[in-house]
C-alpha cells in the first residue's frame, strides 16, 4: 500500500512538474509570439478591418506584458467617412490571467494624441462588426503547437485618449480640438465621457466642451448630455441623436441659457448691442439625404440694450428724450427657423420693447443677404408730437398704451428701404403746407431716425 502510494504521488508530481513545464513553456513561446512581427501585423490588420481603414501600428516595445507604440496611422478607403485615423504615444496592459479562457484581456488602452479626419456626407458601408469594442483575432498562421490556444477574443476595459482632435469636412469645415476622452464598452455599445476641448466653425463664437455623455454604436450617436461653455456666463445644453445610417438623420435639442448674443455678432454691433440670450433651439434635418437641416427655436434676450447709434443720438435731440441714447430692451423675443444651406432665415412673432417709449413687432425673412420684413411700429404720443401731422396720418391706431403704425422693410441686409419716411413726409405736407418747406428736411431727418434699424 506504501509503494502505490509512493508510486501515486511521484504520477502526480510528474504530472505537476509536466503542467509547470507545459505552461513555462506557453509562456517563453507566447513572450516570444507577442514580441514577434506576427502579432503586431495581427493587431494591426484587425484594427484595420474595424475602422475600415488601411493602416499599421509602429514597432511594439514591451515592459513585461505592457507593450508600448509610438503610434498608429490608418486612411479610408474611397465612400468611406472615415478618412484618416492618427494615434499617437499608445500604451497598453495584457491580463495573462484569462488567456486560457480564451480571451486577450486589456484592462487599459492609453492614447496621448489621436487625430480623426471624417467626411459626415459620406455615407458609411456595412460594418464588419455591430460591437467596435469587441473583436474577434483569429490566431497566426503558423505550425506551432500552442498557436491553436491563442484567445480568438478581445475585452477592452478601458481606452483613455488624453487629447483628441476631430476635423469634420463639411462646408464650413469644423473642428472639435483637445478634448480628453474616456470610452468604456458595453454590451454593443461605447459609453463616453468627455471633458475639455475646444469647438470651433467659423461662422459661430467660440464654445467650450464643459462635460460630454454620449453612447455610441455602429449606426447612431446618441448624445445624453452635452454642456457647452460660452464665453464667462453662457451655457447650451446638447441632446439628442445622430444617425450615420441611409440618410443620416439629426435630430437635436439645445437648451441656451445666457449666452451672450455680442458672440454671434459682428463689426460695430458689438458694441452697440448686449444682452443675454435664453431659449430652446431643435436640429433636425439629414446629413445626406433630402431634408435640409435646419434649426428652430425662440430666443429671448435679457437684460438687453441698445447703446452709440447714430440714430438714437438724433431721436434723444429731437425729441428731448434721453433715454434714447441708451435704449434698454425690456421685451426682446422671437421665433425663427434658420436653413443654412438656403441661407434663409425667417422670424416671426418679433417683439422689441422699450416700456414706455417704442414697440416693434412683426416678422421678416432674410435670404441671400437681402430683407423683407413687415411690421408694426408702436410709440407714445410725446415721441412724434413735434412731426407735423405724424398722430392724425400715420400713427393712426391707439392701443396698449401705444400709436401705431405699419412699417414695411425691404431690399439689402446692410441698407434697407423702409416706407414709413415717405408716409411721414406727406403728412407733413399735407399738415403745414406747401410753404412751410424750410423746416421740412430737418423735420423728414428726425421723423426717418425713429426707426430702430
Amino acid at each position: 500500500m506504501k509503494k502505490a502510494l509512493r508510486y501515486l504521488g511521484f504520477a502526480v508530481a510528474g504530472v505537476l512538474i509536466l503542467v509547470v513545464a507545459v505552461l513555462t513553456a506557453f509562456y517563453l513561446w507566447l513572450n516570444s509570439y507577442l514580441k514577434g512581427e506576427d502579432f503586431r501585423t495581427l493587431v494591426s490588420t484587425k484594427t484595420s478591418e474595424s475602422l475600415q481603414l488601411k493602416g499599421e501600428f509602429l514597432p511594439f516595445h514591451w515592459s513585461g506584458f505592457s507593450v508600448h507604440s509610438d503610434g498608429y496611422f490608418g486612411k479610408g478607403n474611397d465612400g468611406n467617412p472615415l478618412v484618416s485615423v492618427r494615434a499617437d504615444q499608445i500604451r497598453a496592459d495584457l491580463n495573462l490571467r484569462p488567456i486560457l479562457d480564451g480571451v486577450w484581456s486589456v484592462p487599459r488602452i492609453d492614447i496621448q494624441s489621436l487625430n480623426v479626419e471624417i467626411d459626415p456626407t459620406v455615407p458609411p458601408a456595412p460594418a464588419p462588426e455591430a460591437i467596435p469594442a469587441v473583436t474577434r483575432p483569429t490566431a497566426p498562421g503558423s505550425s506551432d503547437f500552442f498557436a491553436r490556444f491563442l484567445p480568438r477574443r478581445v475585452e477592452l476595459d478601458t481606452l483613455f485618449i488624453a487629447r483628441a482632435n476631430f476635423l469634420l469636412k463639411t462646408t464650413p469645415t469644423v473642428t472639435l480640438q483637445e478634448l480628453q476622452l474616456t470610452l468604456t464598452p458595453e454590451g454593443g455599445t461605447w459609453n463616453i465621457d468627455a471633458s475639455g476641448g475646444k469647438l470651433k466653425h467659423p461662422d459661430w463664437p467660440l464654445f467650450t466642451v464643459q462635460r460630454a455623455k454620449l453612447r455610441a454604436s455602429d449606426a447612431q450617436l446618441f448624445l445624453t448630455q452635452v454642456d457647452l461653455q460660452l464665453q464667462d456666463s453662457g451655457q447650451i445644453s446638447v441632446s439628442g441623436d445622430v444617425n450615420s445610417r441611409d440618410t443620416a438623420p439629426l435630430n437635436l435639442r439645445a437648451d441656451v441659457q445666457r449666452a451672450p448674443i455680442t458672440a454671434f455678432l459682428t463689426g460695430d454691433w458689438r458694441a452697440r448691442l448686449t444682452g443675454n440670450l435664453n431659449g430652446l433651439v431643435k436640429w433636425t434635418g439629414d446629413l445626406r439625404g433630402p431634408q435640409a437641416i435646419q434649426a428652430v427655436g425662440h430666443l429671448k434676450l435679457l437684460e438687453g440694450r441698445i447703446e452709440a447709434l447714430p440714430f438714437l443720438n438724433q431721436v434723444a435731440s429731437f425729441t428731448k428724450t434721453e433715454e434714447f441714447r441708451s435704449l434698454k430692451l425690456h421685451k426682446a423675443s422671437a421665433d425663427f427657423i434658420w436653413i443654412p444651406k438656403q441661407d434663409r432665415l425667417e422670424v416671426t412673432n418679433l417683439v422689441l420693447e422699450s416700456e414706455g417709449l417704442v414697440r416693434i413687432q412683426g416678422k421678416f425673412t432674410v435670404q441671400n443677404n437681402i430683407i423683407d420684413g413687415r411690421f408694426s411700429l408702436g410709440t407714445v404720443p410725446s415721441v412724434v408730437k413735434f412731426i407735423p401731422g405724424a398722430e392724425s396720418q400715420v400713427f393712426t391706431e391707439k392701443r396698449d398704451g401705444y400709436i401705431w403704425t405699419p412699417l414695411n422693410l425691404t431690399g439689402p441686409l446692410q441698407s434697407p428701404t423702409e416706407d414709413l419716411t415717405p408716409k411721414l413726409k406727406t403728412a407733413a405736407v399735407n399738415s403745414i403746407g406747401e410753404t412751410a418747406n424750410q423746416g421740412l428736411q430737418q423735420v423728414i431727418d428726425a421723423a426717418k431716425s425713429l426707426l430702430p434699424f
